[in-house]
């Protein structure tokens, strides 16, 4: 009885030991520091290091007529992979560079393709404003896009879509838009990860993010990078209150319109219930910029998800995959495992 107890005991000190070893070596990979990410181009060197391959996609046309986008592409083919994942980014900042991290948190048998929306980082696509105009209207053609690039690259493999911040909103979009059309693509499901339910709740967001990170940052370096001090400033409240938010409300007054009318097409309050797609659902319950108590209506209407609610205190607006890594990392297996077991 007495060997029976120490070996059950060694087997449990074995597992710990086991699971705080996998921790250390995941934080301490570059993919996860912030100094690294925060700097897209020493980024991207790194990623085609990791055996990425930078590609061109092709938007999707609708009709002969249509002009094609170019957009870029970060695409990591594994060997043997059973599954790709594609990888949509938000509005600010956007890039396919910040997918980085998910190249340790997802399955070792899935491909990753990274893409840039059109008008973000190299892709081709309209100037700021026009972009800030038109977003939402068109995103989905790069979507189907890629969908068409990976399939072609992998001889049909299943095909997991990923988007956080908007980009979980267009690729919602995209979802209900080929059930819609009867579009055939081997999807078995989405990963929502800070998303929102609608345009008019996106276009919100630039306010929040120019007040509590583009305008510290100018003076971060003044306040030995502190940036809570930076924040607090004279010189940058002033800043923000008499350049910045006059220029943004001139913006808005410009493009609201645009987005207004467009809402009841792309809403998806109203339309996420034909979504027939598994969906994990991941999304922090201090989210500033996507209040869960706004996204909480949408979740409920989804009929196939998983819910991970990321707990107050542990993280906010689509930094679940830093600040809680090793769960998000099980969430994301455990959820593919199920799509193309």
């Amino acid at each position: 009885m007495v060997i029976k107890k120490f070996f059950t005991l060694l087997a449990l000190v074995t597992i710990c030991l086991t699971a705080q070893a996998s921790e250390e070596k995941l934080g301490e990979s570059w993919h996860f520091d912030v100094n690294i990410l925060r700097d897209k181009k020493r980024t991207k060197e790194k990623l085609l290091q990791d055996g990425f391959a930078q590609v061109d996609i092709q938007s999707f046309k609708e009709d002969v007529k249509e002009k094609s986008l170019t957009l870029q592409g970060l695409f990591l083919e594994r060997k043997d992979a059973k599954a790709t994942i594609i990888c949509t980014h938000g509005f600010c900042p956007g890039g396919k560079e910040k997918f980085a991290p998910l190249v340790k948190l997802v399955p070792e048998y899935c491909n990753l393709l990274f893409i840039e929306l059109r008008g973000h980082g190299e892709s081709e696509g309209p100037s700021f404003i026009c972009r800030v105009k038109n977003y939402g209207k068109n995103e989905y053609k790069d979507i189907f896009g890629a969908i068409q690039f990976a399939q072609s690259k992998t001889n049909n493999k299943p095909i997991v879509i990923f988007g956080w911040c908007s980009g979980a909103f267009h690729s919602a979009t995209t979802l209900l838009k080929m059930e819609q059309e009867a579009k055939t693509a081997n999807v078995k499901g989405l990963v929502f990860d800070s998303g929102f339910g609608s345009l008019m709740e996106i276009s919100q967001v630039p306010y929040l993010h120019i007040k509590n990170s583009y305008t510290p940052s100018l003076f971060v370096k003044w306040y030995n990078g502190d940036k809570k001090r930076a924040s607090q400033s004279y010189m940058c409240k002033l800043t923000y209150h008499c350049i910045l938010k006059p220029l943004m409300w001139g913006i808005e007054f410009w493009t609201k319109p645009s987005i207004r009318k467009r809402e009841p097409q792309t809403n998806l309050y109203d339309k996420i219930g034909q979504l027939h797609f598994p969906t994990l659902v991941i999304h922090a319950q201090d989210d500033q910029y996507a209040p869960w108590e706004n996204l909480k209506k949408l979740v409920d209407a989804i009929p196939e998800k998983d819910l991970w609610l990321v707990p107050e205190g542990t993280s906010v607006h689509a930094t679940n995959h830093l600040k809680v890594k090793e769960e998000y990392k099980d969430k994301l297996h455990q959820f593919i495992k199920k799509l193309i077991s």
